[in-house]
């Protein structure tokens, strides 16, 4: 049984997730308003103090949203790449459909996101 807390596994894939974007944890930190040694320290799983709002901007800048990145955290890696894929999948098949049909599913896509 793994003992790897939360916040453990959470620095691991914010570190996994920056690393696959090619950026450097100065690169992140600047671009997530938050300072070099909070990357580090949320890397390191010593991410406990970290604000709340850190989290959320430091995952926009991997183009996550927290709960995608809490869900790949849950799930781990691999669960969270065949939901990617299946998302690649749906996407490409949408691409495909005739112009007509392809903008109304779009819509109705949108306007699901939309509502409250």
């Amino acid at each position: 049984m793994n003992d790897e807390s939360l916040v453990e596994k959470l620095g691991r894939t914010i570190s996994r997730r920056r690393k696959i974007k090619e950026m450097s944890q100065l690169e992140l930190a600047q671009r997530s308003g938050t300072s070099p040694m909070t990357i580090q320290r949320v890397e390191k799983g010593r991410g406990g103090g970290v604000a709340f709002d850190s989290f959320v901007s430091i995952a926009a800048c991997l183009e996550y949203s927290l709960s995608e990145l809490l869900f790949e955290v849950e799930k781990g890696h691999e669960e969270s790449k065949k939901s990617d894929f299946r998302w690649e999948n749906v996407i490409e098949r949408i691409n495909r459909l005739n112009p007509i049909h392809r903008d109304w599913i779009v819509k109705v896509i949108e306007d699901i996101l939309d509502k409250p």
